[in-house]
């Protein structure tokens, strides 16, 4: 599916005028005062989320606040309750979580360096050796053959035994490692979003092509109950889940259903309804009536699998085989043996309405989602902050309009705000996340009888003619409705969002150009991103294909395989980005003000609450026997 980018001019043209019909939604309960829940929401997009989301993790964890009345101040990553996390958003927390040979300070390089002022090349040329860092900097392929071996002579899943190879073998997690084994010096409950692609009967077909299909024919069938707008030419569409969730019906709920997973419950919220599958190919599947489900994941284990571990709870939420291995399906009615194992699906008993168990396929929770957002508001969390970015390439930004229209873009799709006219869904593309852009209205865009969108178009340009970081609060924000994620309206959320899209000048500023010198001619920065090519795409950094070869003499095999992807970012644009990221967070740690003076944030130390002895020096609380846990 195409995107048409709006200019944030109009989206308040499209948002007054609203309210009547969000009114008009079922009754909800009224919000009651509810204890303080923080969450970290930490988007996807491979290992360019997982090193910016281990950069906001690391500046969270080098601040310090009190907790629950306490004297003795504690890292302000301990005030998070939940960390949600989608695809390769999940990797930092949940290695964090489950590292049994480093502490928390290590797996962040919390000690690093972290003033600009003093980077150097030889700084930049040397990751932390304990540090989620290091691991994102290390290509995966090299993990390959062996999983290949494995999945085809042993019987294992291949992508799964991937990522504990790549990711959780190098902190010391054991191979089987039940949810249970979290480290105590951990506080937050990690949670991964996952989506559910039908029945294991008809993996993958129905995946590539079916699912979808009938939804993309009713949200255009019916896009006159939609409210339209038209304005100098554009259009646009405000969304609405009752009539979603309408077209979800008509199509037989033919769409990735979300999903979502804590080490002591796996979630589907979706509302109870009838689901009914079209034929693929010569392949069928029986209606499901499906009711919610909430259950210890062990609970839905297939019966050969066992005890479910880490390394499926991560490789269930990060799959990227179902999105890489499209193309050779979509050409191939037999794509062979290797391929089929490569691409074998992750599978859960899931209980029906009539109590009986199904075999149901599970996959990467982009296809419900592009944030980890709603697993938090499902979860009750009234403050909520993420970090925005992109993958694309700086050029792309630019042709988009610049960070400034992405930013604002990625976080409009929350509030509703659609392209219009609503466009067909193209056959000939498989759109893994169409279903997402469309299910994931969670707040009402008139909160407070405030056009939210024009304050934070406001602020967003106020914060970047500013030159330091970008983060904006929106306060009060009122959830709606959400059938497909099983969200009751009614609450209210403070929704914090952080920029991290380029290089803001007040960090690069510091920077001795000496450290990351720039071509002849050319100044160390163009247009907030570095010039030089080792560091040009920081923070959203790139990730590069390779090849693989495995060779089963037994088998009379060889067989290599191109990636698009090697999973690696490059060494000195994580250590960069690592510094960079963290910065962000201590930057805006008491608020930021825009060139005017005006306060545009108030600052993450309003967001925890708590005061703090800022003169206790860092060496003291580091020294302190609270915070040195000791990991066994």
């Amino acid at each position: 599916m195409k995107i048409s980018v709006p200019p944030l001019a109009l989206i308040g043209i499209l948002l007054r005028g609203t309210e009547a019909r969000l009114a008009g939604r079922s009754e909800r309960q009224e919000p009651t005062d509810e204890q303080e829940i923080i969450g970290l929401a930490l988007p996807g997009g491979s290992f360019t989320a997982a090193t910016i989301g281990a950069g906001i993790m690391r500046g969270f964890q080098q601040q310090y606040v009190a907790i629950d009345g306490e004297t003795h101040p504690q890292p302000a990553l301990n005030k998070f309750k939940y960390v949600s996390g989608l695809s390769g958003g999940n990797l930092p927390s949940i290695m964090n979580a489950y590292a049994q040979d480093a502490t928390t300070d290590e797996m962040f390089d919390v000690n690093g360096l972290r003033d600009p002022s003093e980077i150097t090349a030889r700084e930049l040329d040397t990751l932390a050796e304990k540090s989620i860092f290091k691991t994102l900097a290390t290509s995966v392929v090299p993990f390959m053959p062996a999983s290949l071996k494995d999945a085809l002579v042993g019987g294992e899943d291949f992508f799964t035994e991937v990522v504990y190879g790549c990711c959780l073998e190098p902190h010391g997690i054991k191979h089987d490692a039940p949810l249970s084994s979290m480290r105590d010096e951990v506080k937050y409950t990690p949670i991964v979003e996952t989506a559910m692609v039908g029945p294991a009967e008809l993996f993958p077909n129905f995946m590539f092509f079916a699912m979808n299909v009938a939804f993309g024919n009713a949200n255009v069938a019916n896009v006159a109950e939609l409210m339209d707008v038209a304005e100098e030419g554009m259009r646009f569409t405000l969304n609405d889940n009752a009539i979603m969730w309408q077209n979800a019906e008509a199509a037989g709920h033919q769409i990735p259903i979300p999903a979502f997973i804590t080490p002591e419950k796996f979630s589907i919220p979706h509302l109870s309804s009838r689901w009914e599958y079209d034929s693929v190919g010569n392949k069928q599947a029986e209606p499901i009536d499906f009711t919610p489900v909430y259950s210890n994941p062990n609970e839905l284990q297939p019966g050969s699998e066992g005890e479910y571990t880490v390394k499926k709870m991560l490789a269930m939420s990060t799959n990227l085989m179902s999105l890489m291995t499209y193309d050779v399906y979509d050409e191939n009615t037999d794509p062979g043996y290797i391929l089929n194992t490569v691409n074998a699906p992750m599978l859960q008993d899931i209980p029906m309405a009539n109590g009986r168990k199904r075999s149901m396929a599970f996959t990467d929770g982009g296809f419900v989602d592009f944030s980890g957002i709603p697993a938090l508001v499902k979860m009750g969390a009234n403050k909520i902050v993420v970090p925005i970015f992109t993958t694309m390439k700086p050029e792309d930004i630019a042709k988009m309009g610049g960070p400034e229209i992405v930013l604002f873009y990625s976080v409009a799709r929350f509030f509703g705000i659609l392209q219009s006219p609503i466009a067909n869904l193209e056959y000939d593309y498989f759109d893994f996340s169409y279903a997402g852009g469309y299910t994931s209205m969670l707040f009402n865009p008139n909160s407070n009888d405030e056009d939210q969108m024009a304050k934070l178009e406001r602020k967003i340009r106020a914060l970047y003619a500013a030159g330091g970081p970008v983060v904006v609060t929106l306060d009060d924000l009122e959830v709606v409705d959400n059938p497909f994620w099983g969200i009751e309206g009614g609450g209210k959320v403070d929704l914090t969002i952080m920029a991290v899209m380029d290089v803001p000048p007040k960090f690069s500023e510091q920077i001795d150009p000496a450290a990351v010198p720039p071509p002849p001619g050319k100044a160390m920065t163009e247009n907030r991103y570095f010039t030089n090519p080792e560091y040009a795409d920081v923070p959203i950094l790139a990730s590069y294909g390779n090849y693989f070869q495995i060779d089963f003499p037994n088998l009379n095999i060889t067989h290599t395989t191109p990636l698009p992807l090697e999973l690696a970012v490059s060494k000195k644009g994580c250590k960069m980005t690592e510094i960079l990221v963290s910065w962000m967070v201590r930057e805006a740690w008491d608020g930021l003000v825009g060139s005017d003076g005006e306060e545009l944030f108030s600052g993450f130390s309003y967001i925890f609450g708590e005061e703090v002895d800022t003169t206790q020096s860092q060496s003291e609380v580091m020294a302190s026997d609270s915070h040195a846990t000791a990991v066994f």
